[in-house]
């Protein structure tokens, strides 16, 4: 997932549509980034619980005109699962800050699969990772 791989995180929108591809006016926008221990899964999930939150919030202004149209002050991108696939392959020999590590691994986890591996001996090894709290 790209909004936790590339750092810039996530976030929601309402906005006007158009032709483009996230190229109308914004009604309402939110930056939200993901935790340390987020992956696809629980980031997607806290995205749309705060898309609802916002949406109950407004929904009577967006259907009474009472909120007005601006122009984007956050860039959009758009990824597919193709962009994805150059941050599968992880490397024995290359140095991982553990940070980095974790939230690549997370962001290449979805449900029981993963999508992270390594080859040895020419074969293709995947890594599932397990994070879990110890709250003693």
């Amino acid at each position: 997932m790209h909004s936790i791989l590339s750092k810039i995180g996530g976030g929601i929108s309402f906005h006007e549509i158009d032709q483009k591809i996230d190229s109308g006016k914004i009604l309402y926008q939110k930056k939200i980034f993901p935790d340390l221990l987020d992956n696809q899964e629980s980031f997607h999930k806290r995205l749309k619980k705060e898309f609802l939150k916002e949406f109950k919030k407004r929904i009577k202004f967006i259907l009474s005109d009472k909120l007005k149209p601006k122009a984007k002050y956050l860039k959009g991108n758009y990824n597919n699962k193709y962009s994805l696939k150059k941050y599968d392959r992880l490397f024995l020999n290359k140095n991982y800050k553990l940070k980095d590590l974790i939230l690549l691994l997370n962001a290449r986890k979805y449900q029981n699969s993963t999508f992270s591996y390594f080859k040895y001996k020419n074969k293709k090894i995947k890594i599932h990772m397990k994070l879990s709290k110890d709250d003693k």
